[in-house]
């Protein structure tokens, strides 16, 4: 409740000042980049101890443009080709930047807070920001209202307090309205769904892995990749257990893969059990490539719909 009530001070503070601002968290610095804390509540992290500059959709977007080949192109040829006008707004994600905290992040916050050629402001704030907070404003339109806007008469021999409360009152009625306006993203670039930020990660370091071993003179199987890849993330497993059914009335009976290789290892492992581990471990090894295959899909997607200046979205997994 604490937190609901400062945030809605923030907001308020943000209309006051014209100050424009960001549906979703916006990329931060931090205090280990030379940035401050934050008030706002930050959404779940991509993966632990992840920095400030990466908790952000914002970030992800920049880094999927980043894994385009077409979108390479383009900026390698000064903004020319078929994304000609996607360079206008996001330029050079490319461009390498050094600093006191490292390239990688240098590299992202120099694009961040470049100046856009249009605004004049940061390209961040320009290309994913709402626009400034409208204020009251007399009118004498009789034409229909927008969908975001509410045509109010105001008697003005009422005093103040009253008014006040009767503006409560005819929003209280149009709640739903009220609510589906403020849910709706202005920005140039809105952000097309809820993102989850662990998904974004996992999609990414898979695609980059993916690509690595494509490359690679001596190429891994996929459930091998995926072994290693789980070392890097937090949120990226399949189950190890396979559910044999039984038959004849007999009870069905789950088998862990994990523990049969160690049974296997300490040679604890029966008959039966020796027989059986080869068609659980090739089970396993199947979800494990599918898993890898899948992520990789999604994240061919998010680039593909990068490209279109739509994230993050995908149509199938």
């Amino acid at each position: 409740m604490k937190i609901m009530v400062m945030e809605e001070q923030l907001e308020t503070q943000r209309y006051r000042e014209g100050k424009r601002f960001f549906i979703y968290a916006p990329p931060l610095r931090g205090k280990d980049f030379g940035g401050r804390q934050s008030k706002r509540l930050p959404p779940n992290p991509p993966f632990i101890k992840a920095p400030p500059y990466k908790t952000s959709v914002y970030y992800y977007w920049w880094e999927f443009l980043r894994r385009s080949d077409a979108y390479k192109r383009c900026c390698k040829s000064g903004g020319k080709g078929k994304l000609s006008k996607l360079y206008e707004d996001f330029g050079n994600v490319f461009e390498i930047s050094e600093g006191k905290y490292g390239e990688e992040f240098h590299t992202f916050w120099n694009w961040w807070t470049s100046k856009h050629p249009v605004s004049n402001e940061s390209r961040g704030q320009t290309l994913f920001a709402e626009p400034k907070a409208r204020s009251l404003t007399e009118t004498v339109s009789s034409a229909t209202p927008s969908a975001d806007t509410l045509i109010i008469e105001v008697p003005l021999e009422l005093r103040t307090a009253f008014l006040v409360n009767q503006f409560r009152k005819v929003l209280q009625q149009h709640d739903k309205r009220h609510r589906t306006a403020q849910a709706i993203s202005r920005a140039m670039y809105p952000v097309h769904t809820k993102p989850v930020l662990q998904a974004l990660h996992t999609a990414l370091v898979v695609y980059d892995a993916y690509k690595a071993n494509e490359n690679a003179r001596h190429r891994k199987k996929l459930w091998q990749l995926f072994d290693e890849v789980k070392e890097q993330l937090d949120f990226f497993y399949v189950s190890e257990e396979v559910i044999y059914k039984g038959e004849d009335g007999e009870d069905d009976e789950t088998l862990d893969l994990v523990k049969m290789e160690k049974a296997k290892a300490k040679g604890t492992l029966s008959f039966d059990d020796e027989y059986m581990i080869r068609d659980v471990r090739e089970i396993v090894r199947r979800r494990k490539a599918n898993a890898i295959k899948r992520q990789q899909r999604i994240a061919e997607q998010y680039i593909a719909n990068a490209e279109k200046g739509i994230f993050p979205k995908k149509t199938k997994r």
